[in-house]
């Protein structure tokens, strides 16, 4: 098997400073190559890109410049903010509104990648620490303005702390994704995605 280039992400812990973590993301030959190597830094610049949660012919996209457009709550009293969705950091997440006021399904999130891309998969990860919120069944939308939108590609996820893939076949160009959340794994009323 080819050798598997490794990309690097940071974010900035306030307790320990910059952590950064290295992870190959490409597939070769049909296989997902991953390679991780972690370790705290306390100069940001060893770290030079960011995790990404698309890719594109086999390159993820980066998803730095990424806008949340709109989305249906976040839970600010745990800082389970939307924003959490693109800031590459696993073990921080976007979670739907519990304090203040139970939000219940369908749930949403909307994002502008910046550009067009062709891409070919959109892979989640829910929470690390814990199981309210994760997906089951979703509606994922794609446009290329952000106001007309091509038919949702329905899916399910598993009951895993694991990434999740759904394929796009064939690969759609588009440059706004809705990832539109319709039940929990366990019947809970939130979502959650790191």
């Amino acid at each position: 098997m080819d050798s598997c280039p490794e990309t690097t992400y940071k974010f900035n812990d306030p307790n320990r400073g910059y952590i950064c973590i290295n992870k190959c993301y490409f597939i070769i030959n049909g296989n997902e190559c991953v390679s991780t190597c972690n370790g705290y830094v306390y100069d940001d610049n060893t770290c030079k890109s960011t995790c990404p949660y698309f890719y594109d012919e086999h390159n993820f996209v980066n998803n730095l410049n990424w806008v949340v457009k709109s989305f249906s709550s976040q839970n600010t009293r745990s800082r389970d903010y939307a924003n959490n969705v693109k800031d590459g950091n696993p073990n921080t997440m976007w979670h739907t509104q519990y304090n203040n006021g139970l939000k219940r399904y369908p749930h949403y999130i909307t994002l502008d990648m910046g550009q067009t891309f062709n891409v070919s998969q959109f892979r989640y990860l829910t929470r690390k620490n814990g199981v309210n919120g994760m997906v089951k069944d979703f509606e994922f939308y794609l446009s290329l303005d952000g106001t007309n939108w091509f038919t949702p590609i329905k899916g399910r996820f598993g009951n895993t702390h694991n990434w999740q893939w759904l394929t796009l076949s064939p690969q759609r160009v588009f440059r706004y994704f809705r990832f539109k959340t319709l039940s929990e794994v366990r019947g809970g009323a939130w979502t959650s995605a790191a």
